[in-house]
């Protein structure tokens, strides 16, 4: 999936635990040593960290 294709929109992700996160679409920073790419959820005032192998699907939505 390329998540990178989302960034600044507004989104709902689903985590593969079933969680979901709606807001703006952001990227927080890559980890150098693993790789590992982080990926940051605006939304309601909160602000979410998701690690990229935990997003199993994102959808462009409309915020109210």
């Amino acid at each position: 999936m390329n998540a990178n294709k989302y960034l600044n929109k507004c989104v709902l992700v689903t985590l593969y635990d079933g969680s979901k996160h709606q807001g703006v679409f952001k990227l927080s920073g890559v980890e150098f040593t693993t790789h590992r790419v982080y990926y940051e959820v605006h939304g309601g005032g909160e602000v979410f960290h998701l690690p990229a192998e935990e997003i199993e699907s994102i959808r462009l939505v409309t915020m109210n």
